[in-house]
């Protein structure tokens, strides 16, 4: 017992162990490479977000979890702003989105119905519509809208091109790149794939006009019926689809003008009346 200033003291036995920690790992794996509770490799690290440390469970070898620990440093070391936990939220949300995209996909027989839906509102030529977009259906199909290629609209031209003449061919390249315009419009499309395929050469007709003694002839051919609307035709240019749709109203017999309320352009004009057409053109129907 040792007095010191009136304070007991009591030296500390020889025969009491000291206390100690060990910071040492229970391992001998590298830091930042453990073995997980549930009896595999894992790995912890911070990322250069600012994050609390991530852990990830790589497998039952030591060496691939000190691979995969250093490329995570390394990756961290390139790019500081990396953190694995934004990068899944990121993963998830692109593959929800494809997964909606995938959902909403139509298909080119789909886009058909819905685009003769809408060309019947704004285009009178319906039944070449339909037949021309029925056989641009049975060449594309089930394909979806954003999958055609120019290579699929080559084959469908090399296809139709078989039994079909080349102006045939270059209407039905027409009408399917107004469909693919009317689909980038939607947002169905980001860019047509026929812009880029030519068309095809069309032999150079020949001009023809129909000779007095012609005339005679044709007329004489039909049945008395008819004849005044072939005389109409000829003496004015009129289409059978102009001449069916006029009216009295349409006719002013005074000026000797007839007005196409709708053209084939969808817009009205004036065509002059000659006196060949006179009494011999059919009443245009009843107003």
């Amino acid at each position: 017992m040792a007095v010191n200033g009136g304070n007991d003291m009591t030296e500390p036995s020889s025969e009491t162990p000291a206390l100690t920690w060990s910071r040492r790992k229970k391992d001998s794996a590298p830091r930042g490479v453990f073995r997980h509770p549930s009896g595999v490799w894992a790995i912890r690290y911070a990322c250069g977000a600012g994050c609390e440390k991530h852990e990830e469970r790589v497998g039952p070898l030591k060496s691939d979890a000190i691979r995969a620990h250093a490329a995570r440093r390394q990756r961290v070391h390139d790019n500081p702003t990396w953190c694995p936990a934004v990068e899944r939220r990121e993963a998830r949300k692109r593959a929800q989105a494809e997964q909606d995209r995938e959902r909403r996909r139509m298909t080119f027989r789909q886009y058909a119905g819905d685009y003769l839906s809408w060309s019947a509102t704004v285009h009178r030529a319906q039944r070449t519509a339909k037949y021309e977009v029925g056989r641009l259906v049975t060449l594309l199909g089930d394909t979806p809208v954003d999958a055609i290629t120019p290579a699929h609209v080559e084959r469908c031209v090399r296809r139709i091109g078989e039994t079909l003449a080349p102006a045939s061919v270059n209407r039905l390249r027409d009408r399917l790149s107004g469909m693919f315009k009317r689909a980038r419009r939607l947002g169905l499309v980001t860019e047509s794939p026929v812009k880029d395929i030519p068309k095809l050469r069309e032999a150079g007709g020949r001009l023809a006009f129909l000779s007095p003694a012609g005339e005679e002839a044709l007329l004489a051919a039909l049945a008395p019926e008819r004849r005044p609307l072939v005389t109409l035709a000829i003496n004015t240019g009129l289409r059978w689809s102009e001449q069916a749709r006029l009216r009295w109203t349409d006719v002013d017999l005074l000026t000797g003008i007839l007005t196409v309320r709708i053209s084939k352009n969808g817009q009205a004009r004036r065509v002059p009346l000659n006196s060949a057409v006179g009494d011999s053109a059919p009443p245009p129907g009843r107003s």
